[in-house]
């Protein structure tokens, strides 16, 4: 387990498993520039690269999800 210091400013990796979003739409309500809905409904990601400053947005976006269909890990590589 790693116990670097995570700076506000440290990019943030975000992962969506659309087969669990029920297209309630809270992400969306939370911030529209960060997640949209695909025609089917489920979440999508807009931006492929999100820096620190959104990190309380998608946080508070994952909370909200009442599927759990949002993680949201504190670096932009996804861990191996």
């Amino acid at each position: 387990m790693s116990n670097a210091f995570r700076s506000p400013g440290d990019p943030v990796h975000v992962n969506i498993d659309a087969a669990r979003c029920v297209g309630a739409g809270q992400c969306v309500r939370t911030d529209p520039t960060v997640f949209g809905q695909s025609d089917e409904g489920t979440v999508r990601l807009l931006r492929g690269s999100l820096p620190g400053s959104l990190r309380s947005v998608v946080t508070e976006a994952a909370a909200l999800c009442p599927a759990q269909a949002i993680t949201v890990t504190g670096t932009a590589d996804p861990p191996h």
